[in-house]
């Protein structure tokens, strides 16, 4: 396609490479990335948006391969049926499938993560030329002219491996999130799915509970909060007192205030949630609910009155794993 052919150009001197070693084929290409150590190859965005760039449609002369066949169109997969658009497609579909999501976190530790280095990368076969990583090479400090010219070139031409970001594991993604309203022009790949009831929640532990005024803040085993009103009508005359499921006229546990709704980010590896993660902030005009053990060091806070998180506070340099309660009280 034009404007996508002149980095390659400009890369062998101003001329296509030889045909046998274009890209023509999704099978051969697989293959020989599987086979051929030096052949590290990335699927580039246009594999998910732009079946065009599959298509030689300016009938361009690539040259004839070793079996005296012309390059023209690139050869698709079986599944593809010959049609670009049906490849594009279902790689589209693919990306974007549930499976993909829930597997990034191992992605995003190859690329930019605890298995880009050291021995995690010699474990998991993840290791590439030195000059490709950062700081592998102090150009300033090199006094052969030629040296660092060919040095350049490498780095320029073959390609670099990203700055290493995470030096702990990345998390697993959690469960995808329920909308509210079906999408108008969805694709047909897309499951839709809406709002649960709080009666279709399966039954867990709960990890935290908290009386707020007339209210109960309940967070359980998984990362459920639901705010219900406690009713009671001689609280106020002091004296002992238990929780109940029951419509009781003295003591219970009434309607929800809050439905239930999932809440926080991935929990960190090795932190056990319990109520020390939890805590309630009462302000004049909005409680809200702090929690913490998330992977990324913040802990958050939650408003009570539709579950929303209003901030996410990440000044820490390691996991938090205690918070307690604030409570903020003005007078005039």
């Amino acid at each position: 396609m034009e404007g996508r052919q002149l980095t390659l150009i400009s890369l062998l001197g101003g001329k296509f490479d030889h045909a046998d070693r274009l890209f023509r084929s999704i099978e051969a290409t697989y293959k020989n990335c599987l086979s051929n150590t030096s052949d590290v190859k990335e699927l580039i965005p246009e594999f998910y948006y732009l079946p065009e760039f599959l298509i030689n449609s300016n009938s361009y002369h690539f040259g004839l391969k070793q079996d005296d066949k012309p390059i023209s169109d690139v050869s698709l997969p079986p599944w593809a049926k010959g049609s670009p658009e049906l490849f594009i497609s279902k790689n589209r579909e693919a990306l974007e499938s549930e499976y993909v999501s829930s597997n990034l976190h191992h992605w995003i530790d190859l690329v930019f993560g605890y298995d880009q280095r050291g021995k995690p990368a010699v474990e998991a076969a993840n290791i590439f030329y030195y000059l490709t990583y950062e700081g592998a090479v102090d150009l300033d400090a090199l006094e052969d002219d030629l040296q660092r010219s060919a040095i350049e070139d490498q780095i320029a031409n073959f390609g670099q491996t990203p700055m290493q970001i995470f030096r702990k594991r990345h998390p697993r993604r959690g469960p995808p999130i329920p909308i509210a309203h079906p999408l108008s022009f969805a694709p047909t790949s897309i499951n839709l799915t809406s709002i649960l009831s709080c009666t279709t929640y399966p039954q867990s532990a709960v990890l935290y509970v908290g009386l707020l005024d007339s209210n109960i803040v309940i967070v359980n085993q998984g990362l459920t909060l639901s705010v219900k009103m406690w009713l009671t009508t001689q609280l106020q005359f002091g004296g002992n007192f238990t929780f109940s499921g029951s419509q009781d006229p003295f003591f219970g546990v009434g309607y929800d205030i809050l439905s239930p709704r999932k809440i926080g980010s991935p929990i960190a590896e090795n932190v056990e949630l319990g109520a020390q993660c939890f805590a309630t902030m009462q302000t004049p005009s909005e409680n809200f609910l702090i929690s913490c053990g998330n992977w990324e060091n913040s802990f958050q806070v939650i408003s009570l009155s539709d579950g929303r998180m209003v901030q996410s506070i990440r000044q820490h340099k390691d996991v938090v794993s205690c918070v307690a309660g604030i409570f903020l009280l003005w007078s005039l």
